[in-house]
């Protein structure tokens, strides 16, 4: 079980190895548009699945509100590359 800044540090780890290899680029490379401290319970703590289970997730929303993403990528292309799938209904990723 991790907490606190151990906890914060673990996800962002964990999200900038998941950005790395999905995207080429780390979290510092974006706008620091999403904070950690947002998407963990910090007090309660998390365990190693529970973060596995968010990081796409916070990954999404640090993409999706980033804005640079939107020059390349739509969103249904950002959803597919996130998550395997859109799952929008209107596209065929």
């Amino acid at each position: 079980m991790y907490k606190g800044q151990i906890l914060h540090d673990k996800v962002q780890n964990a999200c900038n190895g998941f950005l790395l290899g999905k995207f080429g680029i780390g979290w510092h490379d974006l706008a620091d548009t999403v904070s950690i401290w947002d998407w963990i319970d910090e007090e309660r703590g998390m365990k190693d699945e529970d973060i596995t289970g968010l990081v796409p997730d916070i990954v999404w929303d640090k993409l999706d509100t980033d804005g640079t993403i939107s020059g390349f990528m739509d969103r249904c292309t950002l959803t597919s590359t996130v998550y395997g799938e859109c799952g929008c209904g209107f596209c065929d990723k």
